[in-house]
């Protein structure tokens, strides 16, 4: 049995995220090495959102879009025959992460 990196990604509903709130790939960046030093790279992501205007009142509301920058990150590292790279989405500007892994789906 060969010993790989397993590159394993975003969990669905990271993804789902992203298609949900129209994202842009800005870049991709080198986010962690593999376990023979290999470069493992993330994504960047801008994604278009919506808040309540400025200026709603309760009867007259709109909405308004605004944008937030996301990086993939590393969320977990276990060991399945070699390293397996489990990653979630980091909110760049207050460090919220969207879309980790579950523990059961990590460890399953």
């Amino acid at each position: 049995m060969s010993r790989t990196t397993q590159y394993i990604g975003l969990s669905p509903s990271a993804e789902e995220f992203l298609k949900k709130h129209k994202y842009t790939k800005l870049c991709n960046y080198q986010m962690t090495e593999g376990m023979f030093n290999e470069p493992i790279t993330g994504g960047i992501y801008e994604c278009t959102l919506q808040r309540e205007g400025m200026y709603s009142c309760p009867d007259n509301r709109y909405m308004e879009d605004y944008k937030e920058t996301y990086a993939e990150v590393v969320q977990a590292t276990p060991w399945s025959g070699g390293m397996m790279i489990f990653t979630c989405l980091q909110e760049i500007q207050t460090g919220r992460r969207i879309g980790e892994w579950k523990k059961e789906e990590i460890n399953s």
